[in-house]
């Protein structure tokens, strides 16, 4: 059996970005907890809103929003939830990616569970904020 390293769902409006750096070589061996790479999700959009408290308002209790729509940088790591070997890489250093999209291919060290040694799964990864920036649009 062989697992794909997908890119999770990130929040935030996350939909794509790119691979900046990977921390294991195809044929290198994977333990619980280790990084595998590093992305940037540079294609994502958040609105951040902020409640008005100017005195008038609340002397009316009424309320209002601003709202302002950013454009935000974040960066990752994932990190590989099962220990094994890292197969191939999908998507190399610079590469775009979507949301889902296979990063890479692992092969697991405990077991096929009785799967064809052909036959692909789901590894499950974290992914874990590094940096964020926010630019105004």
């Amino acid at each position: 059996m062989i697992l794909s390293v997908e890119v999770p769902e990130l929040g935030m409006g996350v939909i794509g970005g790119s691979v900046t750096k990977w921390h294991v070589a195809e044929g290198g061996a994977i333990a619980f907890g280790d990084v595998l790479c590093e992305i940037e999700a540079r294609e994502s959009e958040a609105v951040d809103r902020t409640k008005d408290a100017s005195r008038l308002l609340r002397r009316r209790r009424a309320k209002s929003e601003q709202t302002r729509t950013v454009k935000l940088r974040l960066r990752f790591r994932i990190i590989a939830s099962e220990p094994g070997t890292m197969r191939s890489i999908e998507l190399g250093e610079g590469s775009p990616f979507r949301v889902g999209d296979v990063l890479a291919h692992v092969a697991p060290e405990f077991g096929d569970n009785g799967g064809s040694p052909d036959s692909t799964s789901k590894m499950r990864v974290v992914a874990e904020v590094m940096d964020r920036t926010a630019e105004e649009l």
